[in-house]
């Protein structure tokens, strides 16, 4: 089988992270006391305790690991991408309200490793795809417009983050990474997604293959409204009336789908958090009373009650042609990702070079 070169050079760089593993179990280990070091730092304090997870040894923190490009990656860059993990864990336990196991990688086993080599491949590809974008004179990456809706998401994800974001390396990096994502999706939905299509006969065929592995027992297709507020949440309420409710939602709901009021389903019974059990019980057409979630407060109405038999095409249609595209922006990410990785130089740094 080939490897990729994005492989190759993993598997070559591999030795130098599991000799980093070492060097932190021998540390905690031998010394009794690794707070010296979370403090020193002064980056993942509790939260890095909490989780096991340690840092670089002072000594390797800002040594350059590899360059890409006009581009450089460092050990510390490596910590805060760690850092950023463990928070975006903590993040989801207070919004599910459920408690997760609070050393989900250890440093006593072989999870610190797969986590870091996991987190580093992210940041070679994200910085091997950047500057392979910044080679395309067909699409102006540093922009005005482009360069301020990175910005604008920098200072509220500062805001969110001021717990671990300390030094001005630290806002630096903040601020690359988030203009470097933004940008590469910019450059993603403009250059590389409108080639994905899905034909008919690409829908159709999913249907008839996948129907009965679709649904599960009775299950509901229903279209939500969530506020953030109760007092405005009371107002939209209000406001119901037989068909507006995707209006209103489109107009005032903050819920993470793409398409606000967009149909969502098929789910049955135990497939969505408790605080949707309630849907199971409305009529077709029918709204729920304001319900109150960790996310906020939720309208429900519920489009449709079926079950295996009664399975219909335009009930599941925009749900197949997500799945097909997903399955096709997937192959044109890694035709992408390809191309990059022969276009843009990358060369690991050895220690003492």
């Amino acid at each position: 089988m080939r490897l990729s070169k994005l492989s190759m050079l993993l598997w070559l760089i591999s030795a130098v992270l599991i000799g980093m593993s070492a060097w932190y179990l021998k540390y905690r280990v031998f010394s009794g006391d690794h707070h010296s070091i979370l403090d020193s730092q002064g980056r993942l304090q509790k939260l890095a305790e909490e989780r096991g997870i340690l840092p670089s040894s002072p000594q390797e923190a800002n040594r350059i690991f590899m360059k890409i490009g006009n581009d450089e990656i460092r050990f510390s860059q490596i910590d805060f991408e760690v850092l950023l993990y463990t928070k975006s864990l903590d993040s989801i336990e207070e919004a599910e309200g459920e408690s997760l196991p609070k050393k989900d990688f250890t440093i006593d086993g072989a999870g610190e490793e797969a986590l870091r080599q996991k987190l580093l491949e992210d940041l070679i590809e994200r910085k091997t795809l950047y500057q392979y974008v910044l080679l395309d004179q067909n699409f102006d990456a540093l922009g005005a417009n482009r360069l301020k809706e990175c910005l604008i998401k920098y200072k509220k994800t500062l805001i969110d983050l001021q717990e671990i974001v300390k030094t001005d390396e630290d806002r630096r990096y903040l601020k690359s990474r988030i203009c470097e994502i933004e940008i590469l999706n910019q450059f993603f939905e403009e250059a590389i997604a409108p080639q994905v299509m899905v034909s008919e006969e690409e829908i159709n065929g999913y249907f008839s293959a996948n129907k009965e592995s679709m649904i599960k027992g009775e299950s509901i297709f229903f279209r939500q409204i969530l506020l953030d507020d109760e007092t405005k949440a009371k107002q939209v309420y209000a406001k119901i009336k037989p068909g507006n409710f995707v209006a209103l939602a489109k107009t005032y709901s903050v819920a993470s789908e793409k398409n606000p009021g967009e149909l969502q389903g098929p789910f049955a019974r135990g497939e969505l958090p408790p605080f949707f059990d309630g849907a199971f019980n409305l009529n077709p057409g029918q709204i729920s009373d304001l319900i109150k979630s960790s996310y906020g407060f939720h309208i429900i109405m519920l489009e449709e009650k079926i079950t295996k038999d009664k399975m219909r095409l335009d009930l599941v249609k925009e749900k197949i042609i997500k799945k097909l595209k997903k399955q096709k922006v997937d192959e044109e990410f890694a035709k992408w990702l390809d191309i990059a990785m022969q276009k843009v130089s990358i060369e690991q740094v050895r220690k003492g070079s």
